[in-house]
Parts: C-alpha cells; sequence; structure tokens
C-alpha cells in the first residue's frame, strides 16, 4: 500500500515537472571566449551548470561522434564539423555556459571561419536553422536528466528508503 501512494505521489510530481518545462530558447548577441559579441541562441536549463556541461558532451558525442574541446572553463566546442540540420559547410559549435540565478544559461554560436559567425545579417538561413539544434539538445538534456532522476528513486524505493 505505501509503495502504490509513494509511486502514485511520484507520478503526480513528474507530470507536475513535465507539464512545467519549456523550451525556452532566446536569440541574442552573447560575448565569446575572445569577447566579441556573436548572434546565439540561448536556452535556459533548471541544473547546474557542470551537469548541463555534460549532457551537451554527450549530446555530441552520442548525436555527431563529435570530439568536444574545451576551450576555457566555462566553454565547450565542436571543431570543424558538419551539423546537416543547420548547414552544409564545417563549422565550429561553442556553448558558452553561465550560472543564472534558476540555473544555467546556454548560448550557442555556429562559426563557419574565423571570424566570420551565423547571425541575423551574414548566413541568416543557417543561424535560425540553429534554433532546431538547441532545442534538440534541450530535448536531449531533459530526457537525460529525468531518466536519471527515475532510476534514483526506483533505486531508492527498492532499497526501502
Amino acid at each position: 500500500m505505501k509503495h502504490k501512494i509513494f509511486t502514485t505521489v511520484i507520478s503526480i510530481f513528474f507530470t507536475i515537472a513535465l507539464g512545467a518545462q519549456t523550451l525556452q530558447v532566446e536569440q541574442r548577441s552573447m560575448n565569446n571566449e575572445e569577447s566579441r559579441q556573436v548572434d546565439a541562441w540561448i536556452a535556459h536549463l533548471d541544473q547546474p551548470v557542470s551537469y548541463c556541461m555534460d549532457t551537451y558532451s554527450d549530446f555530441m558525442k552520442k548525436t555527431f561522434s563529435a570530439k568536444i574541446d574545451k576551450r576555457s572553463k566555462n566553454v565547450l566546442s565542436v571543431n570543424k564539423t558538419v551539423f546537416p540540420e543547420v548547414s552544409n559547410l564545417r563549422i565550429d559549435q561553442r556553448a558558452v555556459f553561465a550560472q543564472e540565478s534558476a540555473g544555467t544559461a546556454v548560448a550557442f554560436m555556429f562559426s563557419p571561419g574565423y571570424d566570420i559567425h551565423f547571425g541575423k545579417e551574414l548566413y541568416n538561413a543557417e543561424f535560425v536553422k540553429g534554433e532546431a539544434f538547441v532545442k534538440n539538445y534541450i530535448r536531449y538534456h531533459y530526457q537525460t536528466f529525468y531518466n536519471e532522476t527515475i532510476k534514483d528513486i526506483n533505486s531508492k524505493i527498492k532499497s526501502g528508503i
């Protein structure tokens, strides 16, 4: 009986939590690691920076078999890679992670050259496609987070805690 009540409460919690999640993405200029203003897609996530960096790395490895480079403490990148849903060009994709009061902001920047970046003025069509790329990462991030949470709760239930 206790198990059924606990399971029901957890199910309600997850239903509410899943309904509360949104794919909140905004478009604005951000500083890259060289302090240059670059148009970016910003994802707002509820988890800490370190967790978001881990899911970004996993997403890139599993989805694109990409090698992740750590450019600085808060910048990860995938270099010289084709992301078919964004462009047929080989590009560098940077993710800049920043702590927010409610979690983490991740700025996604796409660059086909050293000082050339997808944005509203240059490569606009590709920049617009970047939004879908970011939303795919967000879906992956939250699927990973909730699967881990469910696994942890199931483990606690089985151990009697």
